[in-house]
Order: C-alpha cells, then sequence, then structure tokens
C-alpha cells in the first residue's frame, strides 16, 4: 500500500550545502543517506543543494547545485526552471527551517501547485529559538508561520 501511494513520485530533497555523507553536519549527512535510500529503493530522487561551492560530487542520485544569492528571499533562476518542471504529484522537502532561500522556493511551489514537506532538524527547538531570539520571532511571523502552515506535511526527528 505504502509503495503505491509513493510511485510514480520525484522527490526533491532540498539543503545547505552538499548533502555529504562524510560532513560533521548532521543535517547534510542525513539527506544523503535519504536520498540514497530511496534510489536504492527504486524511488525517482534528487537532491538540489545551495552553495557557494560548485565543485560536482559523484552520487548515485543526482545532485544539482545552485549558488547562494545575494538576496536570499529570492529563487534563484535554474531553481525556478526546475521547479516549473515539476507536477502536483512531485514532492519537495526541505531539510531546515529559518532559511530565507527555503521560503522563496516553497513561495513558488504554492503557486505551481508543488507539495512540500519541512524537517526542521533542531531549529525550532527552544534553545536554538533562544539564540538571536527577537529577530527569530519577527521572522517566524513573518515567513515561517506560512512555510510550517501549507507544508503538506512537518517531519519531526527526536531522540527519546
Amino acid at each position: 500500500m505504502t509503495q503505491s501511494l509513493l510511485a510514480g513520485r520525484k522527490f526533491i530533497q532540498v539543503t545547505m550545502g552538499k548533502a555529504r555523507p562524510d560532513s560533521m553536519n548532521g543535517v547534510s549527512r542525513m539527506v544523503h543517506m535519504l536520498a540514497e535510500t530511496l534510489c536504492a529503493g527504486g524511488y525517482d530522487v534528487e537532491v538540489w543543494g545551495i552553495t557557494v561551492e560548485s565543485q560536482k560530487l559523484v552520487r548515485r542520485y543526482p545532485l544539482h547545485l545552485f549558488p547562494t544569492r545575494t538576496f536570499r528571499f529570492s529563487v534563484d533562476p535554474q531553481i525556478a526552471t526546475k521547479l516549473g518542471k515539476l507536477t502536483g504529484s512531485d514532492i519537495v522537502h526541505f531539510h531546515g527551517t529559518m532559511i530565507p532561500d527555503f521560503w522563496a522556493i516553497a513561495r513558488l511551489a504554492r503557486k505551481i501547485g508543488v507539495p512540500w514537506i519541512v524537517t526542521p532538524h533542531g531549529a525550532l527547538m527552544p534553545t536554538a529559538l533562544k539564540r538571536n531570539g527577537w529577530v527569530k520571532r519577527v521572522y517566524l511571523n513573518l515567513f515561517e508561520r506560512g512555510f510550517l502552515r501549507n507544508a503538506c506535511a512537518l517531519h519531526a526527528l527526536c531522540r527519546p
């Protein structure tokens, strides 16, 4: 039953960086492992990395790297083109929150009818929200609230 729900969908994993399995960054490692697992299961998966580095890495899955924009509340034209080719049955999966690039991409995805999932990866933990607290509260109210509310799912990772 689960496979029939997932069959025929394209899964786009969006992350900051390059999804390096050897990274000290747990998000980067997790995105790589998730993409590898989906790919090994026969699913159509891509990773879109937003990064200042442009060096391509060899992966089992397609890895597309896009430059970090100076004005981060805008969508790179290459991302907009790739996003425009997706359908309403495809899913964009954002790894992280409080990232203006993700808000901008999600805004465009909503306009064209592509659903998304958000995995906060600890960015919404109380201790994380205390750092630069008033700035984060403003950002949450102006941008992040809509990003999270309009997601088709929130994927929470935690330890017992």
